[in-house]
Formats: structure tokens, sequence, C-alpha cells
């Protein structure tokens, strides 16, 4: 939501031509139906951590770079930054990342933070407030299936981006 307006944010993937982004469409008021059309908030290759994913040949036959996008997920913080955290495949695999909107708004435009919130082996991160008012990092972690599990960390709004507390 932002005022009153609701938006879809989506992942749009790779099997359409193998250059995934993250694209938006507004909603009816009632959540029953699109109104306009959707656009691209970004690409995935607009974020310095995120590769291309090296098995795309041998397991969809897509030839060349192929990046995908996975997991958005908003939050709107007390300063007016709004950032969204997503997913890709980075240097170590699968990834979280960081982009705030500069405009505070969906419609962007989107900086990338440089390097991933999590760099290797897990993904799907969002973020919400615990019952003390802490801020939280949730993500799946590993990334390696039957061994998946939820993890927490706590987290804070720094240089305008969004960083992991130490533990």
């Amino acid at each position: 939501m932002e005022g009153d307006t609701p938006y879809l944010i989506f992942s749009h993937s790779f099997e359409d031509g193998g250059q995934a982004d993250i694209s938006a469409v507004k909603l009816a008021p009632d959540l029953s139906h699109a109104e306009g059309e959707p656009w691209v908030a970004f690409p995935a290759n607009a974020a310095p951590w995120a590769k291309p994913f090296p098995w795309a040949k041998q397991e969809f036959g897509i030839e060349g770079d192929c990046y995908f996008t996975d997991g958005p997920s908003l939050r709107k913080m007390k300063s007016g930054n709004l950032y969204m955290l997503w997913s890709s495949w980075g240097t170590a695999g699968y990834a979280g990342g960081v982009a705030r909107s500069e405009s505070g708004s969906v419609t962007g435009p989107w900086k990338q933070v440089e390097k991933p919130i999590w760099p290797e082996n897990g993904g799907h991160g969002m973020m919400f407030e615990d019952k003390n008012g802490d801020l939280v990092f949730a993500l799946h972690y590993p990334n390696d299936k039957y061994a998946e599990r939820p993890i927490f960390r706590k987290m804070t709004e720094k240089d305008q981006t969004m960083v992991l507390k130490e533990e």
C-alpha cells in the first residue's frame, strides 16, 4: 500500500528471455484487478552483486547470461526511505539484496545497494518488527533442498540502506 493505493510487486521470471526483473502494477482498491499496465521497477542485472546463474543452459536450455529475481518484499521506514529486499544469484549462490526507492515511492527509481545483505545460500528475505519493536530480517537458509529453515537476524537502517546488526 502506498497511501490508499494498493500495488502488486512481483518477480518477472527469466523464462521470458533470460533477463528477469522486479515489476509492479497498480491494483484496484478492492484488489480485484490491475489498473493499468505493469512496469519494470528494475532488471536483475541492475544490482552489481547479481550474477547470471551458471546452470541456465543445462537446466532450462537458455543460452547466454540468464538472471533471475525472486521474493520482493518492501518496507517504508520512519526516515521515509522505502526499501525492497529481493533475491537473485550472486557470486556465492543464492543471495539477497537491497534496493532503495530514490523517490520514496513504489514507482522508484530504485537504487541498488552494491553488496548483498545476505551473500550466499539463502533468500526470500523480508523485514518485520518483533514484539520489542526491533527490526528483524527473516529468510530461508540454507538454500539446499529439504534442509531449508527460517533464520532471523536483527537489522537496522544505516547510510541509506538496511544492514544486519552484529551478533
